[in-house]
């Protein structure tokens, strides 16, 4: 197998493992399951274990980081799946314990377990496949993150219907089985390119992560990344019952994810061409019209401008997460990429507190979603403001 051959294998395993482990995203639809067989669990803590999920993901992907200059991507991937694979088996005793036990075990594995695991893999997957392709480094990072988004879709889809044959909780272990096993086997493939030899010869920009961390554009850049997605997951957690408030089948709700996922192919694309500031400025921009769009959806009772929200909040949560993968590797170097990019991702921790939570007290309210979609404008136009202060220190520096 040729070095070509080779790389191309890489990505087809790489996008693989990214599209099933997006499963776990899908869990506004388990989470409508999962309340009719607990109903004594309330909205708030069912939402929990999303946020827990998204924090031990973060998590996953810091020790993933660190443990790569040790172990190496192909290994640390495999330390993930194994996690993935204890949570999934874990997870099929709550069927079998009262509601307040099984809610404490849904934290544990889903929430604990399989976040921990999929953010080792996922950082061990950006991280070594990205490296392959240097001069298409942002569609190469969009494409998997398109898998990604994806699979919340797909798989999601995949395990109810399995779930409608067999039940829940045996449909959504074959899906944490099937992440475990591409993730396993197809980790030999995750290895980065000249495993740091010629690929790591230091550039002007490489900075190890306690420089990165002095510089102003990380923080404005950290900045923009949690308003930005906590905009998003305000939405995004929700989007199911936004669906429903508006007459539609819950399943509209999962547009989001078709739109997040697609949008990461064509911003990774879009960068590679007109570079990061100007992809971000889309995004931005994006999110700010999806508020309105579903502010004014929540006005008129328009489905049509209920569903144009929810496709543009897919495409801006889509975009700001790929602009992690891609901004880090531009502004700060491919060195020691690993470790620094997993830094960033730690921003989807505050992000995944203040979003769901947010949205959920002003839900408890308002009784409704309107004041949601005006905080989702007032996100992005925080956002707007960080934005800002990276463009006008990137123009100085050019200067």
């Amino acid at each position: 197998m040729n070095t070509k051959q080779k790389n191309a294998a890489s990505f087809a395993v790489g996008f693989l493992i990214m599209l099933f482990s997006g499963v776990f995203y899908a869990w506004s639809l388990f989470r409508v399951e999962l309340a009719a067989m607990f109903p004594a669990w309330s909205a708030s803590a069912a939402s929990m274990n999303f946020s827990l999920f998204i924090i031990t993901f973060c998590l996953g992907g810091l020790m993933g980081g660190r443990l790569t200059a040790q172990l190496g991507q192909p290994k640390v991937a495999r330390l993930g799946s194994l996690l993935i694979l204890a949570g999934g088996l874990l997870f099929m005793l709550l069927p079998r314990l009262g509601d307040t036990a099984a809610l404490w075990m849904m934290y544990l594995t889903y929430g604990g377990l399989c976040g921990l695991g999929v953010g080792m893999v996922y950082n061990a997957d950006i991280s070594a496949v990205g490296s392959l392709f240097p001069k298409a480094g942002g569609l190469v990072s969009g494409a998997l993150l398109t898998g990604f988004g994806l699979g919340s879709l797909i798989m999601g889809a995949v395990v109810m219907k399995l779930a409608d044959g067999i039940g829940f909780f045996p449909a959504f272990l074959c899906g944490v089985v099937l992440v475990a096993l591409v993730s396993f086997f197809g980790a030999p493939l995750l290895t980065p390119a000249a495993s740091a030899g010629a690929a790591a010869v230091a550039g002007a920009n490489d900075h190890t992560t306690g420089q990165m961390l002095k510089t102003p554009v990380f923080w404005l850049f950290f900045l923009w990344v949690i308003f930005m997605t906590s905009g998003g997951l305000m939405v995004i957690n929700s989007a199911a019952g936004i669906a429903m408030v508006f007459g539609a089948a819950a399943i509209i709700g999962m547009i989001v994810s078709v739109f997040n996922g697609l949008s990461r192919t064509f911003i990774g694309a879009f960068c590679d061409k007109f570079g990061s500031s100007a992809s971000m400025l889309l995004s931005n921009g994006a999110a700010i019209l999806a508020g309105v769009f579903l502010l004014i959806a929540s006005f008129t009772g328009s489905k049509l401008m209920m569903v144009l929200g929810l496709i543009t909040v897919g495409i801006t949560y889509g975009c700001a997460m790929s602009m992690n993968a891609v901004v880090i590797r531009e502004q700060f170097g491919s060195m020691n990429y690993p470790s620094n990019f997993s830094v960033v991702t730690l921003s989807g921790i505050p992000a995944s507190l203040i979003g769901p939570y947010v949205s959920g007290v002003l839900q408890d309210a308002s009784g409704g979603y309107q004041t949601t979609f005006i905080a989702m404008i007032v996100f992005s136009l925080i956002a707007a403001a960080m934005l800002g202060g990276i463009l006008v220190i990137r123009r100085r520096a050019k200067k």
